[in-house]
């Protein structure tokens, strides 16, 4: 006995047509499965945190086997759902989401990255600002200086992935 599964469909005849109508159902299709056990709970921020909407996701990464991949996770979502500098709170915790954020016209992935430092400053009108961010060392790549007289040595550096905001601007 084979045992299969039948997507929700609004067409139930085999026509010749099926690769259009898979086109034409294909993000109704990722909809459904957003409705299952493999999707997770989601909210997404503007990078300021002021505005949220809750959604779900298929998150997947979760499984890692290094230290810096346990810093990242992709998540796929429906189409127009996430951009670059916005933030997801998945498990309690801040992620980025750095990169493009791209589409395969049936779901869109986005990278993201783990926050874990909550960095504040004043900002040129004297408000406080606060964003979370993820900082990590640098110093794998270089220094970040140019040629020059006088070089620091340094024993580490910090690369901080922030938002794509004004203040952070």
């Amino acid at each position: 006995m084979k045992e299969w599964y039948l997507m929700n469909k609004s067409h139930d005849i085999v026509s010749g047509f099926e690769s259009e109508d898979f086109d034409s159902t294909a993000q109704d299709t990722f909809a459904e499965s957003l409705m299952t056990s493999i999707a997770d709970d989601i909210e997404v921020f503007t990078s300021d945190l002021s505005q949220s909407t809750k959604t779900r996701a298929i998150v997947e990464g979760n499984v890692q086997d290094t230290k810096l991949n346990s810093m990242q996770r992709r998540i796929l979502t429906q189409i127009g759902t996430c951009k670059a500098g916005m933030y997801v709170k998945y498990k309690d915790r801040f992620w980025l989401i750095v990169g493009l954020v791209d589409d395969n016209k049936i779901y869109e992935k986005s990278i993201l990255v783990l926050c874990n430092y909550l960095l504040t400053w004043k900002n040129s009108s004297g408000e406080i600002v606060q964003r979370w961010v993820n900082a990590a060392s640098a110093s794998q790549y270089n220094n970040g200086e140019t040629n020059s007289t006088y070089y620091t040595s340094r024993t580490d550096q910090l690369m901080v992935l922030t938002p794509k905001d004004e203040e952070c601007l």
